[in-house]
Order: C-alpha cells, then sequence, then structure tokens
C-alpha cells in the first residue's frame, strides 16, 4: 500500500495531505500565512515561512501518520508560480522571496515592448510583472552585488524542492512560467536570456513534469519524521495541478479553479499561442500536453478584501453570501470593476486598479456586495471567451470549477448564468492537491494512466449541476458590455498620473 503525501504552497497558506491509493485524504495538515506588502508593489515574503510551514507539515502528518499505522511512501509537491528567491551555493537566502505580485518591473516590461511578440512566441507568454524573468533583471539591475552573488535564482517551488532532497532542480511545467522557457523545445532559451540580460547558468535544471527529482534526504527526513530516502516527486505548477485534479485531460476540457486569483484552463495537444497575445501558453501537468490559460490575478483576494473593510461586522463569509443574495442580478447597475493588484488577461494591465461604477442613492450594501462577485466572475468569463477563441473551440459543453469561492452557491449561480453555459462545481477545495496525487501515482505505477486515477479519485467527490437562465443571462451580458466600456475607457495610467502630479501620457 502506497500512501502519497502531497503538498501544496498557495499564496496565502501551505496545505498537506496524505492520500491513500484510491485517492481518499487519510489526514491533512495546513499552515496560513501572509504577504506583507503597504502599497502592493512591493511584495516580499522571508523564505523561513516556507521552510517552517513546510517541516511542520511534514512533522505533523508523519507523526500522525504513525499513530494510526499509516506509512507515508511519497512526497509530491505542487507550488504557486513566479515568484523568485536567489540562493547562494549552499542554498542560504540572500534576499526576501520577491512574490507573484510584486510590480516593481513594470517598467522593465515597458522597456521590453517592442520584443513582446518576439518572447509571446517563444515562451508563450508576454513579460509582465507576475512573471520570473522581469524580476530576475529586476534584482539584476537594482540589487546587483546580490544577483552577482546567487548561485541560482529559484521559485518557491524550486526552495523546497531543495530542502527536501539537496538538489537545485525544477520542472518543465514551472520552468514555463519564466518567460524563459521554450515552450516548444522544452528547454532554457537562450534568445530569451538575452533580451533579459540574464546568465543561464543562475537557472535550474528543467526536469520533466511529474518525475522524481530526488529522494528525501537523510537529515531533513530525520527532522520530519519522514522514512528514509522516500521519492520526491515534482507534480507542477499549481494551477497545471489544479487542471488535472478538475478532469482537465483532453484536448478542448476547460477548468476554472478560483482562490486567491482565478484561472481559466484548457488543456491543449499542442502549444497553442495567441497572436494577440491575450493568454498564456505553459506546459501542462499531463506529460506531452500544454494548457491555454487565462488568470485573473485577484478574485478570493478581492473578496476577502470587501469582507474586511466593508463588513467588519460580519464573521464569516457565509454572513457576506446571504448579503449578496439580497441584490438581484445585475446588482441594480451597480459594476465592479475587480483590478485592486492590477488586470491580468486579457488585457495585462498592471496599472489598473479597481472601482465602481453607477452609484446611486438607491444602491445598497447588498448590491455593493453582489457586484463584488460579479466583477469577478465578468472577468473569468472575458478569459473563458478567449481560452475558447485560442483552443480553436466553438463552445464548451460544459465547465468544471472548483477552488474555495465555489463554497457560495450564489457564486456558482453567477458563473453559471454569465458564461450560459452547464457547470458542474466540485464539492471540495482540494482539486490542486488530487491533481498533484494523481501525477505522482502514475509516475509511481499505482495507475495506468491519469484517467484512471482521476476518475478513482473523483468518483467520491459530491458534485453541484447548475443549469443556465437566459433571463439572467442577458441581464449579465448587458452588464459585461458596460463594464468593458467602462475599462476601456478610462485610463488609469492616466488617473494615476494625475493623483502623483505627473504629467499624464
Amino acid at each position: 500500500m502506497t500512501n502519497i503525501l502531497t503538498i501544496d504552497v498557495g499564496s496565502s497558506s501551505m496545505r498537506g495531505c496524505l492520500f491513500d491509493p484510491s485517492g481518499s485524504i487519510l489526514l491533512s495538515a495546513s499552515r496560513q500565512y501572509s504577504m506583507q506588502s503597504d502599497d502592493f508593489v512591493q511584495v516580499e515574503m522571508e523564505a523561513d515561512i516556507f521552510a517552517s510551514s513546510l517541516h511542520a507539515i511534514l512533522t505533523g502528518i508523519s507523526r500522525g501518520a504513525a499513530e494510526r499505522g499509516y506509512s507515508v511512501d511519497a512526497v509530491a509537491l505542487t507550488s504557486q508560480r513566479s515568484s523568485i528567491l536567489p540562493l547562494d551555493a549552499k542554498g542560504n537566502p540572500l534576499h526576501p522571496i520577491i512574490m507573484w505580485h510584486d510590480k516593481r518591473s513594470a517598467p522593465i516590461c515597458d522597456e521590453l515592448s517592442t520584443y513582446h511578440k518576439d518572447i509571446y512566441g517563444i515562451c508563450g507568454m508576454r513579460p509582465t510583472p507576475v512573471f520570473s524573468a522581469p524580476k530576475m533583471a529586476w534584482l539584476r539591475r537594482n540589487r546587483p552585488e546580490i544577483y552577482k552573488a546567487a548561485h541560482k535564482l529559484v521559485g518557491i517551488h524550486d526552495y523546497l524542492l531543495f530542502l527536501l532532497t539537496g538538489k537545485m532542480v525544477t520542472d518543465t511545467s514551472l520552468a514555463s512560467r519564466t518567460n524563459l522557457f521554450n515552450i516548444q523545445k522544452l528547454a532554457w532559451s537562450d534568445d530569451l536570456l538575452r533580451i533579459f540580460g540574464l546568465d543561464k547558468e543562475k537557472l535550474c535544471e528543467a526536469l520533466p513534469v511529474g518525475g522524481i527529482c530526488g529522494t528525501a534526504s537523510t537529515t531533513f527526513a530525520a527532522e520530519c519524521g519522514l522514512k528514509n530516502g522516500i521519492p520526491v516527486i515534482s507534480a507542477g505548477g499549481d494551477q497545471q495541478c489544479a487542471a488535472l485534479g478538475l478532469g482537465v485531460l483532453e484536448h478542448g476540457a476547460v477548468g476554472i479553479n478560483s482562490g486567491s486569483g482565478s484561472y481559466v484552463i484548457a488543456s491543449s495537444d499542442r502549444p497553442c499561442l495567441d497572436p494577440q497575445m491575450r493568454v498564456l501558453c505553459n506546459v501542462s501537468a499531463v506529460p506531452g500536453k500544454w494548457i491555454v490559460e487565462g488568470s485573473v490575478l485577484s478574485s478570493g483576494l478581492v473578496y476577502k478584501w470587501f469582507k474586511d473593510e466593508f463588513c467588519p461586522n460580519l464573521e464569516a463569509f457565509a454572513d457576506v453570501n446571504e448579503c449578496c443574495s439580497f441584490s438581484p442580478p445585475g446588482a441594480r447597475g451597480l459594476i465592479m470593476i475587480p483590478s485592486l493588484s492590477g488586470k491580468g488577461a486579457p488585457y495585462w494591465d498592471p496599472q489598473a486598479r479597481g472601482s465602481f461604477h453607477n452609484i446611486s442613492l438607491g444602491t445598497t450594501h447588498a448590491d455593493f456586495a453582489r457586484s463584488v462577485l460579479e466583477g469577478i466572475v465578468a472577468s473569468l468569463a472575458d478569459c473563458l471567451e478567449v481560452v475558447r477563441e485560442v483552443a480553436g473551440l466553438d463552445k464548451f459543453s460544459s465547465v468544471t470549477c472548483a477552488g474555495g469561492l465555489t463554497a457560495n452557491e450564489l457564486y456558482n449561480h453567477i458563473q453559471c448564468d454569465t458564461y450560459q453555459t452547464p457547470l458542474r462545481a466540485l464539492s471540495s477545495a482540494e482539486s490542486t492537491t488530487r491533481g498533484a496525487w494523481i501525477s505522482a501515482s502514475v509516475t509511481l505505477g499505482l495507475h495506468a494512466g491519469y484517467a484512471e486515477a482521476l476518475a478513482l479519485s473523483i468518483s467520491r467527490e459530491q458534485t453541484r449541476l447548475y443549469e443556465p437562465d437566459p433571463a439572467a443571462g442577458v441581464v449579465y451580458g448587458r452588464v459585461r458590455e458596460a463594464r468593458r466600456y467602462i475599462y476601456e475607457t478610462l485610463s488609469m495610467r492616466r488617473v494615476q498620473a494625475l493623483l502623483s502630479g505627473e504629467e499624464p501620457k
């Protein structure tokens, strides 16, 4: 009996789940943490936060497993993507982690505007402050002593693999989120390294996604109570694993994962590039496949912001959800632009900011709450349309969704009615950890293929099915057109220039 411990590293928490060979969760543990930033331009975290969280989760689950007579036979890791950390040759951090939310590299991305199409054509992503290479270039320009001293520039995923195995490696799915990886050749691109002015020797070796990248080191295994020499599998980036856990396996399948950010992901048998560079193409968690991805940079974070700042007397999200239900579809004309930390697909504007529009004396607190959910879903609908187009699909027969926000019934109804497509919502928020387990179980030979492992693990999952309401769809269609007009007409760069006293461009 082979039990696999999966570690899912998110932006606000790290979660570990011990799976049995049938895909059932035997034990779980988590650690919460938070990003510290005054302006969400500079966003950093100390590497020790992730190291201590990993140690605590592995120790807690290994002890719990021993008490119950369970074995821990392998570790599979999936993680958030595109943050960077400089390490010396011994693996010591030289600087705090520059998180994927950090926007200090925005000017560098602007400077490279003439190269955007060339970059996109190689790696499937236009340069934005979200991704790794602009951050690395910022570090070289602004912290040259740190850049020079760095033996490797790693992601959070790579750092945890190093702590587990002593090896500085990554996998092809994580590498494809750096702006430096050729997604056709599955290799680091010398051309992209030249454009960004970076040194190849500072990058980790990119191993095939889903492969065994090493075994738990003797010291680390002993500290955490793990068996010496158990295999460590790099299951892939968190959204690639979430897509796998949602059943996005075959060409044209689509899933939506709604957490701190939200992602629309379709599977493809080949790299799919968008001439307008509106969506991304990355290496899938399934070897030999790719994903087409559209992202809403802040969704759950926006809803949490609204709860904390506007509903201080409501302790639980369920209370905010109930408040939303007192407002009708369309929120009585109130329109929210949810780009509080910039705009992802299809506009890719790091300068974008959020706003409420069309407020009247008749606007209620419930309207504000509902408009936040409708704004998030409208942004996802924009992504869904472009992903469908780029993937070469006429339409989606249905959409499968998961993540924290899908615990909200109203949110799911808004999704279904906005997309005008049947919606299947998974009851648990474990699509990412399930995807990591599926990857590892196939690698270790527990199951013959990804579809078999998926079917087994998802068979006991409770699902909720939603059918679209055409009348509500008409309302949301009109509001989306108004929202698009507002966003495309209002220049946030000009607004911010005026507020700062600069000359508007």
